[in-house]
């Protein structure tokens, strides 16, 4: 069976992100034994790879993806998002459908319209030009300016999963490590990785493609809820959300 990941992260300030792997079998796991230690939290990354399985091109950022996990570990947060033009379906191979409801907002929120693929968000934030989008090839360079950072608060999850009814509950804790005076919504997604399916590679299609980190769905919408305006040091915030996956 497929693997799927819980993915919680707050915005717009990304302070930390923990993740919790399957989540196909009925469990309930807490995560670092519901303990808070804040004395050595290492700051997490999120890459958002906007890709599609039409695109030739993307097989490369898809390698650079994995390496640069393999480099920072858990520290760095993969989602791919499959969206646009070369995520759209074709008859024959390529009539599996990626797109997500929750894809298609970020696409228009984050890329310009005739952004070419693939190319990726760090952090949802801008770079030094002033745009979102970034090159894969520039992937590396960046999330090392920023892998050092200490966080602003810390998310553990507690999740449960239902498989009669195919039912995911997960309550975040959030465990503020600084004080915030920044409007904070609290996001809560989920990706499902090692997908076999086809993805074109330069000239070539490959009928047989793992397809990882893919986003699936959201639990609380494309952006999220509004958790607060105002946040103090040794503050913690507990929300659970419940719904199906696809």
């Amino acid at each position: 069976m497929h693997i799927k990941k819980l993915l919680v992260y707050t915005l717009p300030l990304y302070m930390l992100l923990q993740s919790c792997d399957k989540i196909d079998s009925p469990f309930s796991e807490t995560v670092n034994n519901g303990v808070v230690d804040t004395s050595s939290e290492p700051q997490r990354i999120l890459l958002e790879d906007y890709t599609g399985h039409t695109c030739p091109n993307c097989p490369a950022a898809h390698d650079e993806a994995q390496t640069l996990l393999n480099t920072y570990g858990k520290q760095l947060v993969v989602i791919s998002i499959h969206a646009g033009y070369y995520a759209q379906t074709q008859s024959g191979m390529f009539s599996y459908d990626f797109r997500t409801a929750v894809g298609n907002d970020l696409l228009g929120a984050f890329l310009p319209t005739g952004q070419s693929f693939p190319t990726g968000v760090i952090q949802r934030k801008k770079n030094s030009q002033g745009n979102y989008p970034i090159p894969w090839s520039s992937w590396g360079s960046n999330i090392a300016t920023l892998i050092s950072a200490k966080p602003s608060a810390k998310l553990d999850m507690v999740n449960s999963y239902n498989a009669a009814t195919r039912t995911i509950t997960c309550t975040v804790t959030n465990d503020f490590l600084k004080n915030i005076s920044s409007s904070l919504s609290l996001s809560v997604i989920y990706t499902e990785d090692s997908i076999v399916k086809p993805q074109k590679d330069g000239t070539v299609s490959i009928p047989a493609y793992t397809h990882r980190h893919v986003l699936r769905g959201s639990l609380n919408g494309s952006w999220g809820e509004a958790i607060g305006s105002s946040f103090t040091s040794g503050q913690s915030l507990d929300k659970t959300y419940t719904g199906a996956p696809i």
